[in-house]
Parts: C-alpha cells; sequence; structure tokens
C-alpha cells in the first residue's frame, strides 16, 4: 500500500519530521523495480530469512523463499516523490540481511549524473556496506538533503562467487520531511555474572544523534521487580548509569534506551543483556562406585573459591535438605534406587548456587507401581508387581490389598518381577488401597497402589434404540453410554455397516448415521466406540434379513436364523398329528 501525502507550507519549520510518501508492502509491491544480472529481488511473502516482513507477512527480498543466488549484481529501485519543497527529505525503511562472506549490500541515489553510493546517517557497519547478519530487523535512514528535487534511489546487492545465504529483506519504506532517525546505541557494558553484593553494577554504553541525544534510560529487571534510571553523559558521547546491589541467586536483564525528543532507540533491541549474581558452589561431589548398601553412605567435596566466608554446608537430595555439616564431607541417608545428591556452601550472605550433581544407586526393597493399577468390581485382571531388590522367591511370595480383592495365582519371573492375579468382588468397596509383600523374610509396603474405582463410573454402553436393522438400512440410531469421552469417538457396527457421521446429541447420548450393505452379514455383532484412550462396548445390534417378515420382540423382526427354527418345529408338530 502506498500512502501519499500533500505537504503545505515549509514543514522545516517544525520539529517533528511530516511523512510524504510511505510504503508499507502489504498490500502490493510499491511499483518497485528490480533489475541486475540474476533479477533475484522479488516481493511477496517471506518465508526464508526472517520469515515474515517488519510489520506483516510481505516485503522485498533477495532471498525471499530460497538463498540468493551467485556472482551477480542486482538492484531494487524505489520510487520518490517530488522533494522540491521539502526542507530535510529522508528515506527510511526496515531492513534484515544475512549475507554470506565476501558479498555485500549498499544504496545508492542518483542525483543527475549516475548512481553514487549513499552513506545512511550514522555510516555503515563495514566499510563496504552491510555484510554479515544483522542481528534482527533494523531500522535505516539515508539523509536526500542536497541530492536535488527527483532524486532517484536504488538498493544495491552483490554476490560473488563463494557464499550465499538468506540475503537482504526490506520493509516500510518511508519518505519524511525532518527527524526520523533515532539516537544510534554501541559499545554497551556487557555484565559479567558475579559474587558482588553490595557495589552496583555499573553500565556505560554510547550514543549518538543527527541531531542531539536528549535523554538515555537503563532499565532492567531482577528478581521479577523492575526498575530504572537516568544515565549520565559523561563525555564523548558516553553515559553511565548503575544497576542496584542485588541478593544471590538473581538473574538480572537490562537494556538502554534513547531519545533525540522525537524519535527512541533500544540495545539490545529484543529481550536484553543478562547477568546472574550468585554465590559460588562447592566442586568435585564424589561419593562411592556403584551400588550402595545400607541407610547412610559417605559423601565429599571440595569447598568453594569465594571471597565470602563459608559457615557450613547444605546437603540436598533430589533438591531436597537432607543434611547440614561444618566440614567438607559428611554422611547422607540414602533411598532405595537411583538418586541425585547435590551440595551448596552456607554463607552469611545466603545460599550459594548448587554442586554438580551426584547419583547414587541405593539397595533398599521397595515396590513399585502396580500396573495397571486401577480396576472395578466384578473384573478379573493380571496385574504386574515390580521393584528393586525384591528378592522374590518362588512358593514365598503373598500379596495382600485389603478387603474386596481376592489375590490368585503369583508368577514369580525374576527377582524383581512377578505376574498376580486378582479378582475384585462385586460388592468390593471403592477407594485407594495399600499393597503389603511379603517374601523371603522381608515386608515391602506401598501405599495407595492399588485402586477400585466406583462401577457407577465403569465407562461403557449401556442402550442401542433400535437394536436391530435390516440389510440395505439407510438411518439412524441412539447409542447411550456412561463415562467420559476423551476425544472424537469411533463407532463400530460390525462388518457390512457404514457409519455416516457421529453426532453428540446429549451428555450421554450418540447419534449415528450409517447404511447397512444389502450383503451384510446377518445375525448379531458386538457394537464398540472408541475415543482414543478406550473402547465403550456393552450392547449388541442384530442385522436381518431385508425381505424378513416375522417380527423380533416388540415389531422387531426374527433373525433369519430364528425363523427356520421356527418353521422346523411347526412341520415336526404336523407330522406327529399326521402320524
Amino acid at each position: 500500500m502506498i500512502a501519499f501525502l500533500l505537504v503545505v507550507g515549509l514543514l522545516g519549520a517544525s520539529a517533528h519530521a511530516a511523512p510524504l510518501l510511505s510504503y508499507d508492502l502489504e498490500d502490493d509491491d510499491g511499483g518497485f523495480l528490480g533489475s541486475g544480472e540474476t533479477d533475484q529481488w522479488a516481493w511477496g511473502v517471506v518465508s526464508n530469512g526472517p520469515g515474515a516482513g517488519f510489520d506483516g507477512m510481505r516485503a522485498w527480498s533477495t532471498g525471499l523463499t530460497r538463498n540468493y543466488l551467485n556472482d551477480s549484481v542486482d538492484y531494487l529501485e524505489i520510487p520518490v516523490p517530488d522533494l522540491g519543497s521539502v526542507a530535510r527529505p529522508t528515506i527510511s525503511f526496515r531492513h534484515w540481511y544475512d549475507i554470506g562472506l565476501g558479498d555485500r549490500a549498499w544504496i545508492e541515489v542518483d542525483f543527475g549524473n549516475g548512481f553514487v553510493p549513499a552513506t545512511p546517517l550514522y555510516g555503515y557497519p563495514a566499510i563496504n556496506g552491510y555484510s554479515g547478519a544483522s542481528g534482527g530487523w533494523r531500522k535505516v535512514v539515508v539523509d536526500l538533503t542536497g541530492f536535488g528535487d527527483t532524486p532517484r534511489v536504488r538498493l544495491a546487492f552483490e554476490a560473488d562467487l563463494v557464499a550465499v545465504g538468506p540475503g537482504w529483506t526490506i520493509d516500510s519504506v518511508s519518505f519524511d520531511d525532518g527527524d526520523v532517525a533515532a539516537p544510534r546505541l554501541t559499545d554497551l557494558t556487557v555484565l559479567a555474572d558475579t559474587e558482588s553484593l553490595e557495589t552496583p553494577y555499573v553500565v556505560e554504553v554510547a550514543a549518538e544523534d543527527d541531531t542531539v541525544v536528549q535523554a538515555v534510560t537503563l532499565g532492567w529487571i531482577a528478581a521479577g521487580v523492575q526498575g530504572s534510571a537516568q544515565m549520565t553523559a559523561t563525555g564523548g558521547g558516553a553515559w553511565r548509569a548503575e544497576i542496584p546491589a542485588q541478593l544471590p541467586d538473581t538473574d538480572v536483564r537490562y537494556w538502554v534506551e534513547a531519545t533525540d525528543g522525537l524519535n527512541t532507540s533500544r540495545e539490545p533491541v529484543a529481550s536484553g543483556n543478562a547477568f546472574r549474581v550468585y554465590l559460588p558452589a562447592p566442586g568435585g561431589l564424589v561419593g562411592p562406585i556403584g551400588r550402595v548398601v545400607g541407610p547412610t553412605v559417605p559423601i565429599s567435596w571440595a569447598p568453594p573459591a569465594s571471597e565470602h566466608a563459608v559457615l557450613g554446608y547444605e546437603v540436598l537430595r533430589g533438591g531436597l535438605p537432607v543434611l547440614e555439616v561444618v566440614e567438607p564431607r559428611g554422611d547422607v541417608p540414602v533411598l532405595g534406587g537411583l538418586q541425585t545428591f547435590t551440595v551448596r556452601a552456607l554463607y552469611a550472605e545466603g545460599h550459594g548456587d548448587l554442586s554438580g550433581p551426584l547419583e547414587l544407586d541405593g539397595v533398599l526393597p521397595r515396590v513399585g507401581a502396580l500396573q495397571p493399577d486401577v480396576a472395578w468390581p466384578g473384573e478379573a485382571v493380571r496385574v504386574r508387581l515390580s521393584g528393586r531388590y525384591l528378592l522374590l522367591v518362588e512358593e514365598d511370595v503373598s500379596l495382600d490389598l485389603g478387603a474386596g480383592v481376592q489375590i490368585g495365582h503369583i508368577d514369580v519371573r525374576d527377582v524383581d518381577t512377578a505376574f498376580v492375579d486378582l479378582i475384585v468382588d462385586e460388592d468390593a468397596t471403592a477407594g485407594p488401597r495399600a499393597l503389603t509383600l511379603r517374601s523371603g523374610g522381608t515386608t515391602v509396603t506401598l501405599g495407595g497402589a492399588f485402586e477400585v474405582l466406583p462401577d457407577v463410573e465403569r465407562p461403557r454402553l449401556t442402550g442401542i434404540e433400535p437394536d436391530a436393522v435390516r440389510q440395505g438400512d439407510d438411518a439412524e440410531l441412539d447409542l447411550a453410554y456412561v463415562g467420559i469421552l476423551a476425544e472424537a469417538p469411533e463407532v463400530d457396527l460390525g462388518v457390512g455397516i457404514t457409519v455416516e457421521s457421529v453426532e453428540q446429541v446429549d451428555l450421554d447420548t450418540l447419534r449415528v448415521r450409517y447404511s447397512v450393505a444389502s450383503n451384510a452379514p446377518l445375525g448379531e455383532r458386538a457394537v464398540s466406540v472408541d475415543d482414543g484412550v478406550r473402547l465403550f462396548e456393552g450392547v449388541s445390534l442384530v442385522v436381518e434379513d431385508a425381505h424378513a417378515q416375522t417380527s423380533r420382540g416388540c415389531g422387531t423382526p426374527l433373525a433369519p436364523s430364528a425363523a427356520l427354527v421356527l418353521l422346523g418345529l411347526a412341520s415336526a408338530v404336523g407330522r406327529r398329528r399326521r402320524s
């Protein structure tokens, strides 16, 4: 889209920039003209490089959908409005680039004697123009003062025979009268992680502007709290401010903003620089190699190198404190199985960082989860019992899951695994059950190991209406169910019946549109509903002969097999009477 504004009067008398002509390049190509040896400048949806335009999906680019071609010089000319009555004409645009080594891009202006290179405000990042990567979208401003009333402007892109890349992408082009250039920020201090807790953290930056830098602000976020400070000019374009001292274990993100009264810039453009305030961690945490046996195990570590005095140490298992000691060693309590230990120093100023992890494998009998670990009343299930160091012995294993759960055969596969047959009584009380395992003189318990679910919650089909269909039918039936469907269900009515659609008509009913093949197998078949997690079953459907005249139940035709049986009985009775 092109926006053109007629500017009346002496525009240079106003401090604010007046827009003359702008191209957002979202609805059309703006009339830009590409040329060159490969003519690879193109306008459209950006799928390469930045993946989109600056303020939309479309832009001009040398690598719109693929990396640019090498061994070529190509140009993109931008239509320029009449600048005859403009006091300070400028062209500005947003650009993103990733240009291979040895390739370059630059701006050219022709004011009557042919195209010559033009230098943007604050110059190019390299001697030969733009090369390498921009690190995001950047704004470019070129002052057109002194180039005449009707200059021509074009973007030049040169690629050699070697490397290529996504190239140069241009968007949001604007011609203005006045100051549209935000201050440029460079040489921002990069703060490293520090254990300094009392001294503020000094940030410096260089700021310049084509008019004047009015103010520079330092902003930061520490421990979720945002702060800011006005920076002080220290001469030569340098500015200085401080971030207050922070507590240990604090991440700090900071950035700088500058304004000339009309335009604002930020560095870094995106999120910001970051550093961390910390107290050093111990190093070299070690313990026994291999499996450890017993309730405790000795571990040791190296004291941290810190400017702060260490008062003691805290040992953590799985992130939770289990031991405090003064010396860099201790006997820590262990659990059965793999567990991770870390240690941190205790300072007067607070807790230090955690050491690297130490993983130990403790030998303590324990029962893992049963699989499956739930059942409904009346169900018979075979569960897998597993654990660590259970020392299961065939013929010497017993299991208890409380009243209402009968323990059947126990099949010991190895010292840590067994398969157990369970029968849940029809009247078993719903709720979680603790497991008690006895084997080889050892007793192990696990709370909440198994749960009897309420029977009313058992997912199942509870009804079908109608419950019989004929060959060739094309109609609807309703399926009633109990439970919660996890996702869009798939209904299976058996061979020869095609499900056309499934509609949820209320919280417990599905309406199924179906068609029955003329040769669909006759007789009863099970119906199922698959919701992606489990099958809902419990009802059946009868397919009847299309020509059957008898009925089954309340007006429902009998299946052919039933009709043949009745016909046979009638014939037998007739023979007896004649005899």
